[in-house]
């Protein structure tokens, strides 16, 4: 053996990947470091398929193509390579055509192979694949071969996972400039599920949200699975006690998903071939709002750097959804503003307001409240969402503590229920006040989920504030201009009481 200095060679190819852009640049050189630091004829990468069935070729140097193309290594059938993953140590075969273990042994007689070393690739968490090492003119390898080939192969496995953990990087950074710069809700979940799962060469991801007036975790995206395992199982949240975990902020992790009590129809998950399974919540700055969960084929313990770049992919999930619902907070804001600047029909405005409130928040409902002074009521001008008698039963129940709001310019979240709002599933009623400077004018009010486990955070209610202004801004233009047209009507009656009388000649 040369007088290389092995440690060195180790070094060299973790360096090496730095200088590298490619992840075929990054395989080939490996397989040429261990073949110039052991004096191998020829070397050959195999990297395991994501279901964990097969051994692909990722990298080789020394072998023809005839016996890289000879046929699919699958593990089952390979019990050189079943001994191979299972083992730490370096397996050495001297008359590989002759032994057992090799699945294809006439097309290693054919290859003039003399002599076989086979070690694993595993990183300290889990197994990628293995290293096999060929002779063509000895049948068996030197003590210091087998030994420098082993310590490259941990080495190996360390430069193999760093630049998938680069290459992961890179394509989170593409998938972050995607999600800030478009409003395709559907299309960045779907994406997001496709990346994450192929960033982790794993079975497939999927993204749930949770809707809190129905208390469902609605299927929003998935990848590498099939509808029938989607579509099967329960999705409300009280029946999903993962998920329950999750949504509280929990990473939770399932080895083997057939095992835990947890994971709803484990039957359904072994024939659709899941074995392991890590779910991270999608967290806005306030709450969770959902899950993104991903499977694998094969028992799998995740590092905390997967782990952590799993929670990076639902931040970014998060944040689609969260600027989703800005977009839609403003286009409901706009069609509002536009309706106040182009009508005066202020029911028009009313029924946008509604709309807007109920259908870019988590509101079940809402309705807009004006006050007739005159008769010392509350009157319903418009609702979305909730049926006209429960409007009418909070206008006439709660009279006084909806006056005493709009004279304090507070804001109130009443939680007392009644029959018909436990019967629609409300819990509790938010109530703003619509006040102008010199008139009491009315409440916008909005009604909340009864499975909604926080109260509105300051952005929503900011948002129903400017929805209020905006009805308070609709019912002052329609006095100023019901005040002027009063004026206009009288002035036009002065002028003809004044011709008609000048005609008849009165003295004015």
């Amino acid at each position: 053996m040369a007088n290389k200095n092995d440690n060195f060679g180790l070094c060299d190819i973790c360096l090496s990947i730095n200088s590298l852009d490619s992840y075929n640049d990054v395989m080939n050189s490996i397989v040429k470091k261990v073949q110039e630091l052991t004096f191998i004829d020829a070397v050959l990468i195999r990297l395991m398929n994501k279901e964990g069935t097969r051994l692909d070729i990722a990298a080789h140097c020394g072998l023809s193509e005839e016996y890289l193309n000879k046929g699919p290594i699958f593990i089952e059938k390979s019990n050189l390579d079943k001994a191979t993953l299972a083992e730490s140590a370096p397996i050495v075969i001297s008359n590989p055509s002759k032994d057992k273990r090799i699945q294809y042994p006439d097309k290693v007689g054919k290859e003039k192979i003399q002599g076989i070393i086979s070690t694993p690739l595993k990183t300290c968490s889990h197994t990628l694949g293995v290293l096999r090492g060929y002779s063509f003119k000895a049948s068996k390898f030197s003590p210091e071969q087998v030994s420098i080939f082993k310590k490259l192969a941990a080495q190996a496995a360390v430069a193999i996972e760093t630049f998938r953990t680069l290459e992961r990087s890179k394509r989170l950074l593409e998938v972050s400039k995607k999600v800030n710069s478009s409003l395709d809700l559907d299309n960045i979940l779907q994406t997001t599920v496709q990346f994450a799962a192929e960033s982790l060469k794993v079975k497939g991801a999927t993204i749930r949200l949770f809707n809190e007036n129905t208390n469902i975790m609605e299927l929003r995206a998935y990848w590498g699975v099939s509808d029938d395992f989607m579509l099967s199982g329960p999705s409300l949240l009280e029946e999903l006690p993962i998920d329950q975990e999750v949504m509280k902020g929990k990473t939770i992790y399932l080895p083997e998903v057939t095992a835990d009590s947890r994971f709803c129809h484990a039957d359904i998950a072994e024939k659709e071939g899941i074995v392991s399974a890590l779910c991270v919540p999608l967290e806005t700055m306030d709450r969770n709002i959902g899950t993104l969960r991903i499977y694998t084929a094969q028992v799998y313990k995740f590092s905390e750097e997967e782990i952590y770049f799993l929670k990076t992919i639902a931040n970014q999930a998060a944040i689609a959804v969260h600027n989703y619902l800005i977009f839609k907070k403003m286009q409901s804001l706009l069609d509002v503003t536009t309706s106040l600047s182009q009508s005066l029909n202020k029911h028009e405005v009313f029924r946008k307001i509604v709309h807007g409130a109920t259908s870019a928040t988590n509101a079940k409902g809402s309705a807009v409240f004006i006050w007739k002074e005159s008769k010392e009521q509350f009157r319903v001008k418009a609702h979305n969402g909730i049926p006209e008698e429960l409007a009418f039963e909070i206008a006439n129940r709660d009279t006084e503590k909806i006056k005493t709001l709009i004279a304090n310019d507070k804001i109130v979240i009443n939680k007392e229920s009644s029959a018909l709002m436990k019967q629609l599933g409300i819990g509790s009623v938010l109530m703003l006040p619509m006040k102008s400077k010199e008139h009491l004018t009315g409440a916008l009010i909005c009604f909340l989920s009864a499975q909604r486990n926080t109260e509105p955070n300051e952005e929503e209610i900011n948002f129903y504030k400017a929805l209020a202004n905006a009805a308070t801004i609709a019912i002052e233009n329609a006095r100023l201009y019901d005040g002027i047209n009063k004026k206009y009507n009288e002035m036009v009656d002065d002028v003809f009481v004044w011709y008609d009388g000048m005609s008849k000649g009165m003295d004015f």
